[in-house]
């Protein structure tokens, strides 16, 4: 973390591929994450509503709660380390402060709220559930082109 104190612009060779390797990284650990949630969850209405509520004619359980809050739990916690990784990398790298506190602000707020939407969909209706399928792929798709555009710059 010491790249945060200094005033140096230009990042020194070593930490450009340190910082790129940690992207790149995250960004697997992302794609990963959404196959993860497909297995588990399923990623289409019929499916999630399936999973999470249960299917009298497929004979097919509700999800567990202590399981689903395992599920949240593990996201929030999960969402914390991204937030902290991208943030610490885009106060370095990104040059407006302006810029700087709408993306991280995005970020965290769809990052936090994705998993207290699917437990809320649990107790609630169906409509929700579209409402953590939308923060969830945009949460995604946001740390996905965040970490491109890090890449890019930090490469320049």
């Amino acid at each position: 973390m010491r790249f945060l104190l200094t005033k140096e612009k230009e990042l020194r060779p070593l930490l450009v591929v340190l910082i790129n390797g940690v992207l790149i990284a995250l960004s697997i650990y992302l794609i990963m994450d959404i196959v993860l949630h497909a297995v588990t969850l399923g990623m289409t209405p019929d499916a999630l509503r399936t999973t999470l509520y249960g299917s009298e004619e497929q004979f097919v359980e509700p999800m567990p709660f202590g399981t689903l809050l395992l599920q949240v739990h593990t996201d929030l916690f999960m969402t914390l380390f991204v937030v902290l990784i991208l943030a610490s990398i885009s106060v370095r790298v990104l040059e407006t402060a302006r810029a700087k506190r709408i993306i991280l602000h995005l970020l965290g707020l769809t990052g936090v709220f994705t998993p207290i939407f699917l437990l809320i969909a649990y107790f609630t209706t169906y409509t929700v559930l579209f409402i953590w399928l939308l923060f969830f792929l945009g949460w995604h798709l946001l740390t996905l082109v965040l970490s491109c555009f890090l890449i890019w710059k930090v490469m320049r």
